[in-house]
């Protein structure tokens, strides 16, 4: 039977910023948890789509191109690898907790 996972929980156990921890799997795709802070470099995932979503915070997503996208606590976005602005991706948490 698979457990009910709580995201705030699963966070507490998360001591390093940018150090995903995986606490779920969906298929073959991880659902991880992580904390950020500042900015994460430039990178891409070519056969992976991402989900994102802001358990607390504010998460600013930027595209390769100049387009971002700013996520609130709450809030999820995917970013599909073949979306109209696809490519490289970075988070910047804009406040650390």
């Amino acid at each position: 039977m698979i457990k009910p996972v709580s995201f705030l929980a699963a966070l507490e156990g998360v001591t390093e910023h940018w150090s995903p921890k995986v606490v779920g799997r969906v298929n073959d795709q991880y659902v991880k948890v992580a904390k950020v802070h500042g900015e994460l470099a430039w990178h891409k995932h070519d056969d992976e789509d991402e989900l994102f979503q802001v358990v607390r915070g504010r998460l600013r997503i930027q595209f390769e191109g100049g387009a971002e996208t700013v996520l609130e606590a709450g809030e999820l976005r995917g970013a599909a690898r073949r979306a109209a602005q696809p490519g490289r991706r970075r988070g910047v948490l804009d406040r650390a907790d």
